[in-house]
């Protein structure tokens, strides 16, 4: 119709055929649990393609261009874009997904708000959190916390303060 609009996309390549496994479980990841998601949390999901050149199979994961690679650890960051990225898993959660490898590199920034990569360590989660992520609390046990995932992401967050350790001799009374 004459009204076709660019779009901006990344290519995820394997060329030796390596991740090819990865890749597929990734494709389908987002077309199963993160298709809700898709443009909220994670980019928009276009396709995977395969083509054989050779004795190599080729793959090709399609995405919406999402931004930039964060350029600080998750403890250097202002609040606001951390407490998004909180609720971005929470919400990624509720719909069943734990991501599996959400550290730096698999999260961009896009208009100075987080989007999540990386798919291809997801796996099915029935998020048991039974704790809130309080701001400047002494850090919970991660059992006690209900789900590791958040933990460890808040933990290298820094919203938490280091707890107390106590430590005696098996003979000895506290």
């Amino acid at each position: 119709d004459g009204d076709d609009v660019p779009l901006d996309a990344v290519l995820k390549m394997d060329l030796n055929g390596k991740r090819k496994k990865d890749f597929l479980k990734e494709a389908i990841e987002y077309q199963t649990r993160a298709k809700d998601l898709q443009g909220l949390i994670f980019p928009v999901f276009y396709g995977c393609f395969q083509a054989r050149i050779g004795l190599t199979t080729i793959t090709c994961l399609v995405v919406e261009y999402c931004g930039e690679p964060m350029e600080q650890f998750l403890d250097e960051i202002d609040n606001p874009f951390l407490g998004e990225l909180l609720l971005a898993v929470a919400w990624m959660h509720e719909h069943g997904l734990r991501h599996g490898d959400l550290c730096e590199r698999n999260i961009l920034v896009h208009n100075r708000h987080p989007r999540i990569i990386g798919l291809e360590s997801a796996e099915s989660h029935d998020c048991g959190l039974l704790v809130k992520a309080a701001h400047g609390a002494i850090i919970p046990i991660s059992q006690e916390f209900g789900c590791d995932e958040i933990h460890d992401l808040v933990r290298r967050m820094g919203f938490w303060r280091p707890g107390n350790l106590y430590f005696a001799r098996a003979s000895s009374k506290l």
